[in-house]
């Protein structure tokens, strides 16, 4: 019995490992990209002028409870007392 030898290609370049990764930001990240652009009402300029990967880096190597806080802030969600006001 033979073995069969594969290979998964992406871009024309070979993928040997991180396979999951891959497939998933070849998924998700036109939606995302998309989502990001429509919610802060920022343009293609605005979009490309972010460090994505630096971002990325910084916020992973927050602790747990930093990263709630830092999500709560980029999202808007961080009570700053504007929202008592309208009630």
């Amino acid at each position: 019995m033979q073995a069969s030898k594969q290979m998964t290609r992406h871009d024309k370049l070979v993928i040997t490992s991180k396979l999951y990764y891959i497939l998933f930001i070849r998924l998700h990240t036109s939606k995302l990209k998309v989502h990001i652009m429509k919610k802060a009402r920022w343009t293609e300029a605005t979009f490309q002028k972010v460090d994505w990967d630096g971002h990325g880096t910084a916020f992973h190597r927050l602790n747990c409870q930093s990263k709630i806080h830092t999500a709560k802030l980029i999202h808007q969600l961080v009570n700053t007392n504007h929202q008592n006001q309208l009630y």
